[in-house]
């Protein structure tokens, strides 16, 4: 018998000569005790014993991967939402900041015209991409 890393996904091996001979007993210790037997032909494994909730048929797959799609277009959806509203949100405050810069250069203007601070004209140059959008 080979362990798994999680308890589930214990199994054991057996040879396709093995299987062909103890099947009623795999078959029920499969039921029983919810382990996988995987039935090997030459070393290879070949096929499994899988206890029925485990096994699902292609209908059931293609069900389950369509509600794991409609999931995720849903928060893809509800995340493309979420990012406008912070763009827009972003957007307003920028404007916000950008009016009150304007609004400060223009005091800082009336008492410091351009040319009479070098200083003030050097944070003026820094900020004027800022202020003329």
């Amino acid at each position: 018998m080979v362990a798994g890393t999680r308890p589930n996904d214990a199994r054991r091996e057996v040879t396709i000569h093995e299987a062909r001979t103890r099947l009623v007993q795999l078959v029920r210790l499969t039921a029983l005790t919810d382990l996988v037997t995987i039935i090997t032909d030459a070393g290879r494994p070949a096929a499994a014993l899988v206890p029925v909730e485990a096994a699902r048929n292609k209908a059931q797959v293609r069900a389950a991967a369509a509600s794991a799609e409609a999931a995720a277009a849903g928060w893809v959806h509800r995340l493309e939402a979420e990012r406008l509203r912070l763009a827009q949100q972003h957007s307003a405050e920028l404007g916000a900041v950008t009016d009150a810069l304007a609004r400060a250069w223009a005091a800082l203007d009336r008492f410091s015209p351009a040319g009479k601070d070098r200083d003030v004209d050097e944070m003026r140059a820094a900020h004027n991409r800022y202020l003329h959008r």
